[in-house]
């Protein structure tokens, strides 16, 4: 199927004036199939957005928050450059660099003002965009009380399901360790509510997120600028979630200093609620670590689960 639609959005291009001279696959992304085309203009990108119940909003959230991107000025994304609609595919600005093995505070300090360029073309955005929120957006304890309960149901599918002992065995420290903290952690942060309100202006307070940020969807280009790439899942969100989504990233966890320092350039830069988005920063962080433990032992094949339980078990002890 993906070839059919490959030659397809290849011969579209063409129509369009496009004259291709290569096509290669990638093979990073786990998300749409993505290739890298050179033309007579320089090389771009080309992502065929996978087809099934929820492609349209990838196709969607990513096309719109790249041209929110671009229509506000941020020039640390690539460009939109053409894209269809009615097929899922896009053409995007292709980025010479390479992705970095670790991030440093000169990097940090990139990734906040990128934050704060977001606030900003938010707060202006004359082009009238109105973007969807993001994958799993959470503006409310009801909102992260049913993430859990989804996933949680996962995990007793899972457990019902499996026959393999290794993938019982990270199934088990799941159903014993991760979801009693997480439910713990939930009611911290609703008696937290309680006292505080601390989502009470969390609507006025949302930022427009790449949502799945990390190491991984960075490049560094020869002049160590960091460029941001992958908006999927983008959409508005809680900004004290977007901050959490960065350090707590498997692939590059922020060390205790690292994540200090962009704590403290954004409480000068993002304009919004210092005392609440802080408040609930604290309480976020713990169920996004959570989180990320389920998500590393989820549907894992058998000969991985050993290595991913081991990983899981190292990343929630940081």
């Amino acid at each position: 199927m993906h070839k059919k639609r490959l030659r397809d959005a290849i011969s579209s291009l063409k129509e369009n004036g496009c004259l291709i001279h290569s096509v290669t696959r990638l093979r990073d992304g786990l998300n749409s199939n993505a290739y890298k085309i050179s033309t007579s203009r320089g090389d771009s990108a080309l992502k065929l957005y996978p087809l099934g119940n929820d492609t349209e909003f990838r196709f969607k959230r990513e096309t719109e928050y790249i041209e929110f991107l671009n229509n506000g000025g941020i020039n640390k994304s690539p460009k939109l450059e053409e894209s269809c609609p009615s097929e899922k595919w896009a053409k995007i600005q292709w980025i010479n660099g390479t992705k970095p093995e670790i991030l440093e505070e000169g990097d940090i300090n990139q990734i906040s003002d990128f934050i704060n360029e977001i606030k900003e073309a938010e707060i202006k955005n004359t082009y009238g965009l109105d973007l969807l929120d993001a994958k799993e957006s959470c503006f409310s304890v009801k909102c992260w009380k049913t993430m859990f309960e989804n996933r949680f149901r996962l995990i007793s599918k899972q457990e019902r399901d499996t026959k393999d002992d290794s993938q019982k065995e990270a199934i088990d420290w799941l159903l014993k360790i991760i979801i009693p903290s997480t439910i713990k952690k939930i009611e911290a942060l609703e008696e937290d509510e309680v006292r505080y309100s601390l989502f009470a202006n969390v609507m006025i307070e949302t930022i427009m997120s790449p949502s799945d940020v990390g190491i991984h969807n960075t490049i560094k280009d020869g002049q160590g600028n960091l460029w941001f790439i992958d908006f999927e899942y983008a959409g508005k969100d809680d900004v004290a979630k977007l901050v959490a989504d960065w350090v707590l990233q498997p692939n590059n966890k922020l060390s205790r200093e690292l994540e200090k320092e962009l704590i403290q350039r954004l409480s000068r830069q993002v304009i919004v609620d210092q005392a609440k988005w802080l408040k609930r920063y604290a309480h976020i962080k713990e169920l996004i670590r959570c989180k990320w433990c389920m998500i590393m032992l989820s549907n894992k094949r058998r000969q991985y689960t050993d290595m991913a339980l081991e990983r899981a078990k190292r990343y929630y002890a940081q």
